[in-house]
């Protein structure tokens, strides 16, 4: 593949990731209300998993259960990044599940996967 061609892959994919990020917006700025979800054609399982499954706490997935008494079902590298994007928000807030902390989650999440997105272009 040449290298203008590889360019022009990743900086139109780049773009479409950039857009399905910014259609998000009404989500984030709502903190991932249920009602404003699926109004706004938004909804994200991501917020979910920070709180629902423990992430927030700093479960490890698939060895340990959160609160309620559930595992992450994801599967295994999917749950290791967000395993790694929960512990980067964390160590960046020091917080626990807020609102405000799940949305920076949601967040570290979309640069995190970036990096297998781009490598899937090439």
């Amino acid at each position: 593949m040449s290298r203008r061609l590889a360019f022009t892959l990743v900086a139109t994919s780049a773009a479409v990731y950039l857009l399905g990020f910014l259609l998000d917006l009404p989500c984030r700025t709502s903190e991932w209300q249920l009602d404003a979800q699926l109004e706004n054609l938004c909804y994200s399982d991501i917020p979910k998993l920070f709180v629902e499954r423990g992430l927030a706490d700093g479960v490890v997935p698939y060895l340990q259960a959160s609160a309620q008494g559930a595992y992450l079902e994801y599967p295994v590298l999917l749950g290791g990044l967000a395993y790694l994007a929960a512990t980067v928000t964390r160590s960046m807030t020091g917080a626990g599940p807020d609102s405000s902390t799940t949305v920076l989650f949601f967040d570290v999440n979309v640069a995190l996967l970036f990096i297998p997105f781009v490598t899937t272009v090439l």
